[in-house]
């Protein structure tokens, strides 16, 4: 069989599997506020969704939203979104497809006792907290890869609510960058039932907190009971709320603290990025931050060959450094000819 035969089937059988719509569980949404439409589209490939909203309110429990690009590297700074600020309020993943700095959006709401994960976004929302996380008795939230920087208020914003019982991690905070925030880069509320403060149990690793108004890691009040909160391989530093590391309640029983990443010198902190006054917080290839995060498997890029802390590392990034190739925006299949002919626009930059 010829190459060009070979290609045609290829076609044919990709247009056939992307004009299938959704199925009831575990199927792949698609958004693009580039070329989708909320009017006419239906959540494939080439025909994806223009808002995240659209999409959530179409995909069902067990489903993946996979968002495409929406610009190129922060031409502004902080970032101007196409995607407004968005509840979630089912069992998903939301997955920026080419990872932050190409992929914007004001921030997320979660809603109580969910499952969700965010991965690969860059967040800025000059209205309040980037990504607000409901309190938890079952679910866990998972952010992942994503740059949240220059919020009016928190990074992310972490609610326990009066329920006492929650699930062993009910957030996960893994390979981010949280800089430039007006309040803490990461707040934690406490519960407080029968005057007893207890806190939720929370993860945080691989990640950059830095250059925030207040602590890196904040509380709503004294800690009694509950969690831990752990912060491994993770700096913290340069933020405006109390000495190094910056955590408030750090030398709490509850607060767990391991190999924290070396700060570097004071005025230094934000050149270890590509160039911070763009919002282009990819790690500069000679920097003392390469190399430094959690050297076990399962927080390795993905071919293995790197354990860079930050958005730009770790096995859910997608850009890690150096970026290469096109990156795809949309993909429009146009059926001609039945059943062998089709033509295919590809939209890159």
């Amino acid at each position: 069989m010829s190459t060009f035969r070979i290609l045609s089937v290829s076609l044919v059988f990709l247009a056939l599997v992307c004009l299938a719509p959704p199925t009831a569980l575990g199927a792949d949404v698609y958004v693009s506020a580039v070329c989708g439409s909320d009017i006419t589209g239906n959540g494939t490939l080439q025909a994806p969704y223009a808002s995240i909203e659209t999409g959530l309110s179409k995909a069902f429990p067990g489903d993946t939203m996979r968002v495409l690009p929406s610009s190129v590297l922060a031409a502004s700074c902080p970032p101007l979104s196409p995607y407004v600020l968005t509840t979630v309020d089912k069992n998903v993943q939301i997955i920026a497809e080419a990872g932050p700095g190409l992929t914007l959006c004001k921030g997320f709401v979660i809603a109580d006792d969910k499952t969700v994960t965010i991965r690969g976004f860059t967040v800025a929302n000059d209205e309040g907290n980037g990504i607000t996380v409901g309190s938890a008795t079952t679910g866990k939230v998972t952010i992942e890869n994503c740059v949240i920087s220059h919020c009016r208020d928190s990074g992310i914003y972490k609610n326990y609510g009066a329920a006492v019982a929650a699930p062993p991690v009910s957030l996960a905070i893994t390979n981010c960058v949280i800089v430039g925030c007006g309040a803490c880069g990461v707040t934690i509320t406490v519960a407080r039932p029968n005057l007893t403060n207890y806190i939720p149990a929370v993860t945080i690793d691989n990640s950059i907190i830095a250059v925030n108004t207040s602590y890196a890691i904040g509380f709503t009040a004294v800690l009694d009971r509950g969690g831990p909160v752990t912060i491994r391989y993770s700096q913290t530093c340069g933020n405006l709320g109390g000495a190094t590391p910056q955590i408030q309640n750090a030398t709490s029983t509850l607060i767990d603290i391991q190999n924290p990443l070396v700060c570097p010198l004071p005025g230094l902190l934000l050149t270890q990025f590509q160039d911070a006054n763009l919002c282009d917080f990819r790690l500069q290839a000679n920097g003392t931050l390469r190399e430094t995060g959690n050297p076990a498997c399962m927080y390795r890029n993905p071919d293995g060959s790197r354990n860079d802390p930050g958005a730009f590392g770790g096995p859910g990034c997608i850009g890690y450094y150096p970026f290469c190739g096109p990156v795809i925006e949309c993909v429009e299949i146009e059926q001609t000819q039945v059943p062998t002919t089709i033509r295919v626009r590809i939209k890159v930059r």
